[in-house]
């Protein structure tokens, strides 16, 4: 319904291998019906075909869903968004190293759960400082893909 959420998570080794930490930015123009129905996607308790009760089953520490100012660039390749003083990320292509020219990476998985096809990019920043999440991934691997799940 046009709300912007951002799911934010970290896992001490492989997703899979559980003990995940995670915490949800919902857009502050939020009403509580959105509120609580973005809360049960992301919990996995909506039913549909998302990856997002897959990654609950992994996630030991939930932390208390925040309702801040979210501020997005949707640009492919060049997206960026924020929750300012929280996080902050901007992707950007891979570049060839001699001439420095952009490169169209794609990654297609088929039977993804995530998706299907992404293009494959790097953060150029990735951040994210908050009592119980703090990490750095910049310059790290990255997607940018558009995605549409779907409820039962």
């Amino acid at each position: 319904d046009g709300i912007d959420v951002v799911f934010a998570a970290t896992w001490p080794k492989a997703i899979h291998e559980g003990n995940g930490t995670a915490q949800l930015f919902i857009s502050k123009h939020a009403t509580q019906p959105q509120r609580d129905a973005v809360i049960k996607i992301f919990s996995g308790q909506a039913k549909g075909n998302g990856p997002f009760a897959i990654f609950a089953a992994s996630i030991k520490y939930v932390l208390e869903p925040q309702f801040v100012d979210i501020k997005k660039k949707i640009d492919g390749k060049r997206s960026s968004f924020s929750v300012p003083g929280v996080l902050d990320v901007q992707i950007e292509s891979f570049k060839n190293p001699v001439t420095g020219e952009e490169q169209d990476t794609k990654l297609q998985l088929p039977k993804g759960f995530v998706f299907q096809l992404a293009d494959a990019c790097k953060s150029k920043l990735m951040k994210i400082s908050t009592p119980s999440l703090n990490y750095d991934d910049s310059g790290k691997n990255a997607f940018y893909a558009k995605v549409e799940y779907k409820g039962p």
